[in-house]
């Protein structure tokens, strides 16, 4: 179902089935023929910092994830925004009642800076985190054919051995987004635009309340989905 011009869509709606464009769900929009997690911080706290090659910049949708050796599955739209340091990553599950397993299958938005090491790992730093709080997360990268492959562990499993998980990344934008960082008192706007998409992620100034998330792509169908994701809750993984 993609929106009428203008329309927004309740993506955390309760009911099984949300109301997710098909455009989006079915990657109609891909902008190019390579294979998405968004992110961003103050200005401060990217200085210094190894800027993100190209080859890694723009927006990315996840195509699958996989636990361990589990079949991969996509039970999500996951939309990666990354930019030569800044990154938002924004998460809905297509199904409410589906579980959530361990931050990588769930409602979250997560935002912050990205360093990169030649040997080919990325680190995401999280100064904003839905599900979390702040943290960060590091994992090998690698190219197959036009995916980028994350591979990274997950907490330790019963028998105690870290549980590996692999993400598979497709780019659906290849420009350079923009993503800037606002601050207004306690309360922060992270805002990404290129080309004809946009995403806001809107940080309240009380750490009991809501962030708020706007997605929307001005394409000849313009669509919109907007979020609401509770507080975090420090040391939930």
């Amino acid at each position: 179902m993609v929106a009428a011009a203008g329309q927004a869509f309740d993506v955390l709606g309760p009911l099984t089935g949300r109301n997710v464009p098909d455009a989006v769900t079915h990657g109609k929009l891909d902008h190019d023929d390579r294979g998405t997690q968004l992110r961003q911080s103050q200005a401060s706290a990217v200085t210094g910092t190894v800027e993100v090659p190209p080859e890694f910049r723009g927006i990315w949708r996840r195509s699958s994830v996989r636990y361990g050796t589990d079949r991969p599955t996509e039970p999500a739209l996951t939309l990666w925004w990354q930019a030569p340091h800044r990154f938002i990553d924004v998460r809905w599950r297509f199904d409410s009642s589906s579980p959530e397993v361990d931050g990588l299958s769930l409602d979250r938005v997560m935002a912050g800076h990205t360093t990169y090491e030649e040997a080919g790992f990325l680190t995401w730093h999280h100064d904003i985190d839905s599900f979390s709080g702040a943290g960060a997360d590091r994992s090998a990268v690698h190219w197959e054919g036009e995916d980028l492959i994350e591979v990274g562990e997950l907490g330790p499993a019963p028998d105690g051995a870290p549980a590996e998980f692999t993400e598979v990344w497709r780019r659906m934008v290849s420009e350079q987004p923009d993503i800037s960082d606002q601050h207004t008192g306690a309360s922060r706007l992270l805002s990404g635009r290129v080309g004809s998409w946009t995403v806001e992620v809107a940080v309240p100034a009380g750490p009991d309340e809501p962030t708020t998330v706007l997605l929307e792509c001005r394409e000849s169908a313009h669509w919109s989905l907007r979020a609401t994701f509770p507080p975090s809750t420090p040391g939930a993984d």
